[in-house]
């Protein structure tokens, strides 16, 4: 359709070549301030297991329109410009609340998080209000609950210090649920079950590509990454089994095997960066940020399976 196609280059007017693009020229088309526009970008390199920082590596106008149609959370119009689609009315709070629990007596909602250090219990996604009640995927649950806890949401079991870790789930406060909802995050679908907006995705999809290229800078930046033939950063096997320094847990293997199952396969190292990005779009790893740590960098943790 014309919404989902890409008609001329924006660097130059009067050239009339579509694409390809790199992950600025595509960042510049997306008129979006949160999530940030380059992080969008990044996801949309990702999604392909293209690294961000592979100045070899460009979008063509077929990726883009591929991926606009496997993800409807943006628009385009026909100058190429990407906007996030608007949402409709907001539900009410009480309803996004109701929709999640039928426990009158429930003061939280527990989302599965899986930051277990000092946990002694928690919630599979396939028991959660979660994956009974909402729309939301494993991966989806698992992004969102890990940003929800970077902006401040909820608390991980010690309502009074939120970075106590006392649960692997993340315990939000119907508080929570309404700024999510007023945030434009959440909504009802028309089965009355809770659902993204195109927000929510959007923030789905940045959160996921923002945090994978964050531990990887992270790794590069100690001289843990190496790139692969086609130019793609990949971690040293040391490193992603490193838990004091880039390894939360001790569940490292299971992603790794994942990741090699369905085509990233990083040979004699860890993980590929667009591996580590689709396990955390799974719901299999994800990354964490421990003030505690003597290296406090963000650091893999793989999530146990249910």
């Amino acid at each position: 359709s014309d919404q989902n196609q890409i008609t001329e280059v924006h660097l130059d007017p009067n050239n009339t070549e579509v694409g390809p693009y790199t992950v600025d020229e595509l960042a510049d088309k997306i008129e979006c301030e949160e999530p940030a526009a380059e992080d969008i970008a990044s996801a949309m390199f990702l999604a392909y297991g293209i690294d961000p920082a592979n100045e070899n590596k460009q979008l063509t106008d077929q990726q883009v329109e591929d991926y606009l149609r496997d993800h409807p959370y943006l628009t385009q119009d026909n100058e190429g410009v990407m906007r996030l689609v608007e949402g409709g009315e907001k539900p009410k709070t009480d309803d996004v609340w109701n929709a999640l629990t039928s426990d009158d007596d429930q003061t939280d909602i527990k989302m599965p998080h899986n930051d277990d250090r000092e946990a002694s219990k928690d919630t599979r996604y396939k028991d959660s209000d979660w994956k009974k009640n909402s729309t939301l995927s494993r991966g989806e649950t698992y992004v969102l609950s890990n940003y929800l806890h970077k902006e401040g949401y909820g608390n991980l079991g010690d309502a009074d210090n939120r970075t106590d870790v006392k649960s692997s789930d993340l315990h939000l406060t119907r508080k929570d649920i309404e700024k999510m909802v007023e945030e434009g995050i959440l909504t009802l679908n028309s089965d009355g079950k809770v659902d993204l907006t195109a927000k929510g995705d959007a923030i789905i999809a940045a959160n996921s590509a923002a945090d994978t290229i964050a531990f990887f800078d992270y790794a590069e930046e100690s001289g843990e990454t190496y790139k692969d033939e086609d130019g793609n950063r990949v971690i040293t096997k040391d490193a992603w089994t490193d838990d004091k320094k880039f390894q939360e847990g001790k569940w490292e293997w299971r992603s790794r095997d994942l990741q090699i199952e369905n085509g990233f396969d990083p040979g004699d190292g860890g993980a590929t960066i667009g591996g580590l990005h689709w396990a955390i779009n799974e719901g299999y790893d994800h990354i964490s940020y421990d003030p505690a740590k003597d290296e406090p960098g963000p650091q893999h943790e793989s999530i146990k399976m249910d």
